[in-house]
């Protein structure tokens, strides 16, 4: 299997294209790509040579300048493969997938309680089976993508946590001999948006996650910032109300602590439609993407508790915001959560919290997009899946 340092630029760029188009002609991928002719010829050998391209034949309907069938190009649907996992506090999701996008496995499984080993014994075990359906053998794996909760083991140090996650890496990619990617929820989530929400078109931005915390992660000149912790972006955990509750993080007022999915589930029962919430509730995930939608579509129509409800969340977002503009000089900020397609009752407070604190006096471009049901897991395949591809804004 190549090493993603030996892909030049020509070639991600051949494999980016691919994977948008499905099966191109050398001519049709120098002219997408703007590469030359002997670049474009070089690099397809290369990548025939390495598994990663094959040869589909002649395409009658494509034909060369002097009349000849044009050979048509094509990624390897059947390798490299990726796997992805997206592991949450209750349920782990895994993807087995191609370079050229196949899916051959999507399984869910309820997340072991416990400590670093017994996560590396299960991760071991659902990545052993899943190739074992397929009879598919490690030496084909690109990679493996990894996304954790706050990089899990939430109640222990961000240091013990990072040592964790690099235990994590390094035993799984001795056990599969492979390329192993460990990184948080929100970052993998960040890199599948970047990648795949055409009406998202930025290469410097703020990306939050609004589920039962807030997660951010940077992008910075089109690259992941992640820090020395991995965990650079931490919004969630700036304080927001002075003197305010506890956070699980040991911190006090929190952003986390005013604002979340479940937050704002409760609040919509006890004060909008006046039922109480079991909390067996809070794990229902349609249940809750139905009332959180419902939420946001009566403050939309003007019901004046639910309008109530988001315009608070809204300020408590924006004054968080406003440290992280200020500090690294964002010019755009990506939300997303599970409130339907229209978030206008919480965008607007957000603005006009961030218009009010800072020195410019001049709004700030706020994109909300509804998660995507797998995206989390896209995104852990992302991890090793972005090493292959050319940058999407260029």
């Amino acid at each position: 299997m190549p090493q993603n340092g030996a892909l030049t630029e020509s070639k991600k760029r051949i494999i980016s294209l691919l994977r948008q188009r499905g099966s191109l002609t050398k001519k049709e991928l120098s002219q997408r790509s703007g590469l030359g002719w002997a670049t474009v010829v070089k690099a397809l050998r290369e990548l025939m040579d390495e598994k990663l391209v094959i040869s589909k034949g002649t395409n009658l309907s494509r034909t060369h300048a002097k009349g000849k069938n044009a050979y048509v190009y094509a990624l390897n649907p059947q390798t490299p493969l990726i796997v992805g996992i997206d592991v949450e506090h209750t349920l782990t999701t895994l993807l087995l997938t191609s370079l050229e996008g196949s899916v051959f496995l999507q399984k869910q499984l309820p997340t072991p309680q416990g400590n670093g080993e017994r996560m590396i014994d299960f991760l071991t075990g659902c990545i052993e089976e899943s190739l074992d359906r397929f009879h598919r053998d490690p030496k084909d794996l690109a990679g493996i993508g990894i996304g954790l909760p706050g990089l899990t083991f939430p109640t222990t140090p961000w240091r013990a946590n990072l040592e964790k996650a690099k235990r994590v890496e390094q035993t799984l990619a001795q056990h599969f001999h492979t390329k192993v990617r460990v990184d948080t929820n929100t970052n993998a989530y960040a890199l599948y948006a970047r990648w795949n929400l055409p009406q998202f078109q930025e290469r410097d931005f703020l990306f939050v996650s609004i589920r039962t915390g807030i997660g951010t992660a940077i992008f910075s000149n089109g690259n992941l910032f992640r820090g020395e912790s991995s965990l650079a972006g931490g919004v969630g955990h700036m304080k927001v109300v002075p003197a305010g509750s506890v956070c699980h993080c040991g911190g006090k007022g929190c952003l986390e602590t005013v604002v979340n999915q479940n937050i704002l589930l409760r609040q919509y029962r006890e004060k909008v439609i006046g039922l109480p919430l079991s909390s067996e509730a809070f794990s229902d995930r349609q249940l809750v993407s139905r009332e959180l939608e419902d939420l946001f579509q009566k403050a939309l129509y003007g019901n004046p508790a639910a309008q109530r409800i988001l315009k608070r969340a809204g300020t408590y977002l924006g004054k968080a915001f406003v440290n992280a503009i200020s500090l690294l000089g964002i010019e755009h900020i990506l939300i997303s959560g599970y409130f339907g397609e229209e978030a206008t009752p919480l965008i607007e407070p957000i603005q006009a919290t961030v218009r009010k604190a800072l020195l410019r006096r001049e709004d700030i471009p706020i994109t909300y997009v509804p998660f995507d049901p797998l995206g989390h897991t896209q995104g852990a395949v992302m991890l090793i899946l972005s090493e292959y591809l050319s940058d999407p804004v260029r």
